[in-house]
């Protein structure tokens, strides 16, 4: 009948501002980190969530069938019983769970910092070291909060009007909102829980399972430092094999996305990249799994010989050029059919002198 699997993709509105501030944001967090290289070790990435006893399909797992990728946004309203928690991660380890009574207000929020937080934070090694960072939800930005905050971390916090102003609808931006929550809420739901006690008594037991070494892969993703060229290189790859937009690549599809690069795997060196990416262990590599382990282990150390040898899978006739139709009947070989329009975009993006084709000049200037 010519239908499809499809997985519906969450998105986070933004608004018109939302992009400058966080490219400042970003900018000004990566000068930090040239001046404190280890700084983004000894980041407090704090953030509440909703656990409902009705649960969450994992969205990686749930697909509507269609002749055609209708692009479907799902919007639910979730009105059960749940539970509130707090927690911060860092590449050491978690603190939390926190359970709050009820609505996180100022005045809940600075308790759990004074009772919960700050004596368990405070026993850290070389805790003075650290920066604690929180979004500017309406509990965090409570004027005693700052106060508390500008007391214990001065100069040293991030969130709304912080010493680092944190950008709005950033989820993207934060360990806690892109790893920890996703994380623990697919090992809770697993099972249904009737109860708001046998849910929390759930939670804490999937916190258990956070291991300091996760942890570290977790806080390795901003130290990817690309070049634009280099992350919209590894992006290109990787959305070349994520068909169905679904924001992750299988085993499979990774081993073509390394082939695309240049880069040569057999079954062994393949599922040890594979245990370095799947850092949440689902089995399936999203973006920044991906881009974290390739920012290292790829640009860090392509030789001009590696460059080369990629450079010459896409040119089949030696002639020293890439050209459009050289590009497409690579990309159909692996599976990927792109138009011809497709093709000249990704050409006329690298072309630099716009003869129509690729140096490997210019080709390699994607690794600079």
């Amino acid at each position: 009948m010519g239908f499809k699997p499809y997985i519906p993709r969450l998105v986070h509105e933004l608004n018109e501002d939302d992009f400058d501030r966080r490219i400042e944001y970003c900018e000004t967090f990566l000068s930090l980190l040239e001046n404190e290289p280890n700084l983004i070790h000894r980041v407090i990435w704090s953030d509440e969530a909703v656990f409902k006893l009705n649960g969450h399909i994992n969205r990686h797992n749930s697909v509507y069938w269609a002749t055609q990728n209708r692009n479907v946004t799902i919007e639910h309203t979730m009105q059960t019983e749940g539970l509130i928690v707090w927690a911060g991660i860092w590449s050491e380890g978690v603190i939390g769970p926190y359970f709050f009574d009820d609505t996180v207000t100022g005045q809940s929020y600075i308790k759990m910092l004074n009772d919960y937080f700050y004596p368990l934070f405070h026993d850290l090694p070389d805790s003075e070291s650290f920066f604690f960072m929180h979004d500017g939800a309406p509990a965090h930005y409570a004027s005693n909060v700052r106060d508390w905050l500008d007391e214990n971390f001065p100069g040293r916090w991030i969130g709304r009007r912080g010493a680092l102003d944190w950008p709005a609808r950033s989820p993207d931006l934060t360990p806690a909102d892109y790893f920890l929550w996703v994380y623990l809420k697919d090992i809770v739901y697993q099972n249904k829980r009737r109860t708001l006690s046998s849910l929390k008594q759930s939670i804490i037991s999937a916190f258990s399972t956070i291991d300091s070494d996760l942890c570290k892969k977790i806080n390795q993703y901003p130290m990817a430092n690309l070049t634009r060229n280099q992350e919209k290189q590894l992006r290109d790859a990787f959305d070349l094999f994520d068909r169905n937009r679904s924001g992750d690549i299988s085993k499979k599809e990774l081993k073509n996305v390394l082939k695309v690069l240049g880069i040569k795997v057999n079954d062994k060196e393949l599922q040890a990249l594979i245990n370095q990416m799947d850092a949440d262990g689902s089995g399936k590599v999203d973006f920044n799994e991906f881009k974290a382990v390739m920012a290292n282990k790829y640009f860090s150390r392509h030789s001009t010989a590696n460059l080369e040898a990629a450079f010459s899978n896409f040119d089949s006739d030696g002639n020293g050029f890439l050209t459009t139709d050289e590009l497409q009947n690579v990309m159909s070989k692996m599976g990927r059919h792109m138009t011809l329009s497709e093709i000249k975009a990704m050409v006329q993006s690298l072309d630099t002198n716009k003869d129509g084709k690729l140096s490997f000049n210019e080709f390699a200037k994607l690794f600079d």
